[in-house]
């Protein structure tokens, strides 16, 4: 099968720790059929790597006109979707960037990826814990704006899954 590498492109050493701790978070999900799986990874490398899956659907957005049409489509979708994150909140996982993008489809399986802004309960990562907040406009929660990203929780995923529905029904951010 294709793979994909992802690279840290920063060589800030906070910004390496992060990438780091969500190859590390990414590898702890191994064998689960709702998260990316990584194939191999080399974190002492100069710039740390990881390499994944190529999911040849791409994201969600591509799955728009199809959506579009069908009701039992977008029910099997947003299913997925929930599932996946359910995945992450099982185990105090938030993942702070939820969007149709950072959803990948390889025929009927839809897995969650790009855990670059997640958190973690107790994570030492200063740039997780010190933020005012990051994300993708237009999908962060009005807590974050108000200094909730660094205590996020499981209802600021909750409101990007929504948005993302809205996103994927409606074709507008």
């Amino acid at each position: 099968f294709q793979v994909v590498l992802k690279y840290c492109k920063s060589i800030d050493e906070e910004q390496i720790k992060r990438f780091r701790r969500e190859v590390k978070m990414l590898a702890s999900f191994t064998g689960n059929s709702k998260i990316v799986q990584i194939v191999d990874a080399n974190l002492d490398y100069d710039l740390p790597y990881f390499v994944m899956k190529y999911y040849q659907n791409g994201d969600l957005m591509n799955l728009i006109p199809t959506l579009s049409t069908s009701i039992e489509a977008q029910e099997s979708v947003f299913l997925h979707m929930i599932d996946c994150i359910q995945e992450l909140h099982s185990r105090n996982n938030f993942h702070r960037d939820i969007k149709p993008q950072n959803f990948l489809v390889d025929g009927t399986q839809i897995v969650v990826s790009d855990f670059g802004l997640s958190t973690e309960i107790d994570s030492n990562s200063s740039l997780t814990r010190s933020s005012v907040y990051w994300g993708t406009h237009g999908y962060i929660p009005p807590e974050f704006l108000n200094g909730g990203f660094k205590y996020a929780d499981a209802t600021g995923d909750i409101f990007m899954i929504k948005k993302s529905f809205y996103v994927l029904l409606t074709k507008r951010d």
